[in-house]
């Protein structure tokens, strides 16, 4: 896969590993350089909404602030393909709704596919419009 297809995915794992000792502002930053199509004002946005601390270190946002921060890094890149593993999972009630309203929103905008893999089957339910299911190794449609 070139440099320029990976440009186009997106993607945040269930275990994101960010640098901990950068202020979110630098990663930010730092990440924007690859990125030919970086959305800043999207950034930005998301950011607000989500009420991340641009000051603050990674190491200080909670396991769903963290979280929070690689789906932004993820969407303000504006890939073709979005690729979210268990994207929910450390959300609480609160951040999980607003995480699933921006993947609503983003969709009706006409931004990415997302690829949504999950066991949280009430977000499924309520973002997909076509589900598989992977049972012993099989797609279950």
């Amino acid at each position: 896969m070139t440099a320029e297809q990976r440009q186009r995915i997106g993607y945040v794992s269930e275990k994101q590993i960010l640098p901990v000792t950068s202020k979110v502002r630098n990663l930010i930053q730092y990440t924007s350089q690859f990125y030919p199509d970086w959305d800043g004002e999207l950034c930005t946005r998301l950011t607000t909404r989500f009420r991340i601390d641009l000051n603050k270190k990674i190491s200080a946002l909670s396991q769903g602030g963290q979280r929070q921060m690689a789906f932004i890094l993820a969407l303000a890149q504006r890939p073709e393909l979005l690729i979210l593993d268990e994207p929910a999972s450390t959300l609480d009630v609160v951040a999980r709704r607003e995480f699933l309203d921006e993947i609503l929103d983003l969709v009706r905008e006409g931004g990415p596919t997302v690829f949504f893999s999950t066991h949280i089957l009430t977000d499924i339910e309520r973002v997909a419009d076509h589900i598989g299911i992977i049972a012993d190794g099989s797609l279950k449609v």
